[in-house]
């Protein structure tokens, strides 16, 4: 109540700009309204470390600047799928988020950040890639002082001062300085400066740790409650290796990113063939309980059968590898839009793609990787799915893919070692 006393009475009486102290009569000058983003909060912040010695000096500075804040908005939408052309997997932190919580590696991943101190800001910006660190730092810095008692009740109603027992002034006269190690009172913060739920991640590496209990929670946002139908952004505190006889704590931060693309993913399969070395037929295997693989353009199917037989059969695994790599199929749509949008693109290699009969021939070399397509005749079909029509082949350096439909309509990709 008091702080919302004090705003009023800076709005009534301000004659100069909260950011430059130029003389005007509204909250920031027409050189100050002009800044750019990074630049607008990188002068925000220095404006609060100039009054960082004293957390009351501080927290009055903030009330003043208070209306400032928000002169650039904060996006509406997060930045939560993965981008292999932007984000690299943590792999330590994928390996804890395996082992030591409920999550699925197969939905998301947690990503790369900078481990400089500033992770928990790295993480969020990760997510909000318009918002600088100086921005989310400036943000969360205002929000902790106008509502310092909030956050001191929240910490306790909970439970979160048997992690962190450090006050709400101590705390922001701390993280104000870049590269300061945050905690549970920056989550809070920052879950109301984006307003949205954060979700925090904490892997249960020790056995009966209390820590765990306490940091499997959501940060709602000051103004908001939880909502069924909002789904939290999360971030996962990761660390150091496990050491024998020693409490794992962790010293970092990463999102954590989904890899589903639920409008654009396709079923590739729904079985898959088994091939001998000497057959000169194809037989379908019964197919059991699938587990879906994704990637970040389409998801593929594999049997939980098969995974058994990778695991415990070298042999096996080196010709499931050499099929997988080669990615044939029945049914390909995934494969065969790909080839489609790179002929739309004009991504094709050595000549245009060919509408081809059924009659047309071509020469097969005798390699290792064609023997392994025994089953197929001269043309590369399957003798026992005849197809109809040749659709279109793409030409690589000594390869073709080929995309053919059957009588039924069904299409069928292969591709072959040849000239």
């Amino acid at each position: 109540m008091l702080t919302n006393m004090m705003v009023a009475l800076t709005q009534v009486s301000r004659t100069t700009c909260a950011m430059c102290d130029l003389r005007t009569n509204s909250m920031l000058c027409n050189v100050c309204k002009s800044e750019t983003r990074d630049d607008f909060y990188l002068l925000f912040l220095t404006r609060l470390k100039d009054e960082c010695n004293d957390y009351f000096g501080l927290q009055a500075k903030c009330i003043d600047m208070h209306d400032a804040i928000d002169h650039y908005h904060v996006p509406d939408t997060s930045m939560v799928m993965f981008d292999e052309n932007v984000h690299t997997v943590d792999e330590h932190a994928k390996e804890l988020l395996e082992e030591h919580t409920t999550i699925s590696t197969d939905e998301v991943v947690p990503v790369t950040v900078t481990g400089d101190g500033d992770c928990l800001f790295h993480s969020l910006q990760t997510l909000y890639p318009t918002m600088s660190i100086n921005e989310l730092r400036a943000r969360c810095i205002d929000e902790l002082c106008t509502h310092e008692q909030y956050y001191e009740t929240i910490k306790t109603e909970m439970g979160l001062d048997i992690v962190d027992d450090e006050s709400v002034q101590n705390h922001v006269l701390r993280i104000i300085n870049n590269q300061q190690y945050t905690g549970v009172l920056t989550f809070a913060a920052l879950s109301t400066v984006i307003g949205q739920p954060i979700e925090s991640i904490y892997p249960s590496v020790n056995e009966n740790d209390a820590y765990c209990e306490v940091l499997n929670t959501v940060f709602i946002p000051r103004n908001k409650q939880l909502s069924s139908s909002e789904t939290p952004i999360r971030i996962m505190w990761s660390g150091p290796e496990k050491e024998v006889e020693r409490i794992w704590r962790p010293n970092h931060f990463t999102p954590i990113l989904s890899i589903l693309q639920p409008n654009s993913a396709i079923e590739t399969t729904t079985r898959i063939e088994s091939m001998d070395d000497d057959v000169t037929y194809v037989e379908p295997m019964e197919v059991p309980p699938q587990t879906v693989l994704r990637t970040s353009r389409s998801k593929i199917t594999y049997t939980s059968q098969m995974n058994n037989e990778i695991e415990s059969n070298v042999e096996r695994k080196n010709l499931l590898s050499v099929l997988d790599k080669r990615q044939i199929f029945l049914e390909a749509p995934a494969i065969i839009q790909r080839m489609i949008d790179a002929v739309k693109e004009g991504k094709v290699f050595e000549q245009p793609p060919k509408i081809i009969t059924h009659a047309s021939m071509f020469t097969i070399k005798p390699t290792e990787e064609n023997r392994l397509s025994v089953g197929k005749d001269g043309n590369g079909i399957w003798t026992q799915t005849k197809s109809v029509k040749t659709l279109f082949i793409l030409k690589e350096p000594d390869k073709y893919q080929i995309v053919r439909r059957d009588a039924s309509g069904k299409l069928f990709y292969n591709e072959r070692v040849g000239n």
